[in-house]
């Protein structure tokens, strides 16, 4: 739903990225309680972190992180959403900077 957007080196990402659950046709499942975690899907310096609350409960089928931050500058991130029994997902690029 929410996807991240550019931001400084650990500033909270803003606003919240949201991930909502949807079943193999697209259509949205809003059953509470799907545990969605996050991670960087890709990044070629494995000492990049993500940090905050990585794994959240849905509710209505949404599941929010309000709290999420990179602690390093880098370009071509991508968060990666999972859950179980569902296909993973990729978020667009985003990138942190130093300023």
């Amino acid at each position: 739903r929410v996807q991240p957007r550019d931001a400084k080196k650990d500033e909270r990402i803003a606003p919240a990225v949201t991930v909502a659950v949807e079943d193999a046709a697209g259509n949205p499942v809003t059953s509470p309680g799907f545990q969605v975690t996050l991670d960087l899907a890709r990044s070629s310096d494995e000492r990049i972190r993500l940090r905050g609350d990585l794994s959240r409960r849905t509710e209505e089928g949404v599941a929010v992180f309000d709290d999420l931050r990179v602690d390093s500058e880098a370009g071509d991130l991508r968060l990666r959403a999972q859950a179980d029994g569902l296909s993973d997902v990729e978020s667009a690029s985003f990138e942190i900077r130093d300023d």
